[in-house]
């Protein structure tokens, strides 16, 4: 009997280191998986945070102190009024054209005109 009650403990223990093991196996997997997840939203948060950074170098006008890095990319009224100068000035000068055109065309027909009359 000593031999049975010795197997039956010895059982219970395997069973219950195996039961052990795969809990702390779960256990682990899951910490994993935990740890992978917030290494990804890190990643994804410095990968934008980064990108932020280049955009405010790259429109930062050359200013290089850390307190002006990027102040100029994010006023656009400089370049929103160069852009609408820029437009205003080719409507302009396209008017200028036109009205030159609209000269140039009724003298040539007036000429031709004068010319069909004469001969």
């Amino acid at each position: 009997m000593d031999c049975s009650l010795s197997h039956s403990i010895d059982l219970f223990s395997i069973k219950s280191l195996d039961q052990g093991q795969e809990d702390l196996s779960k256990e682990v997997e899951q910490m994993r998986s935990k740890f992978r997840r917030c290494e990804r939203e890190w990643l994804a948060e410095k990968e934008t945070l980064h990108r932020k950074l280049q955009l405010c170098q790259q429109f930062s006008g050359g200013s290089q102190s850390r307190g002006e890095v990027g102040r100029e990319a994010f006023f656009t009224e400089q370049r929103s009024a160069q852009r609408t100068a820029g437009e205003t000035r080719m409507q302009k000068r396209m008017q200028q054209l036109n009205v030159r055109d609209e000269g140039t065309f009724i003298y040539a027909a007036s000429v031709l005109h004068l010319l069909h009359l004469t001969v």
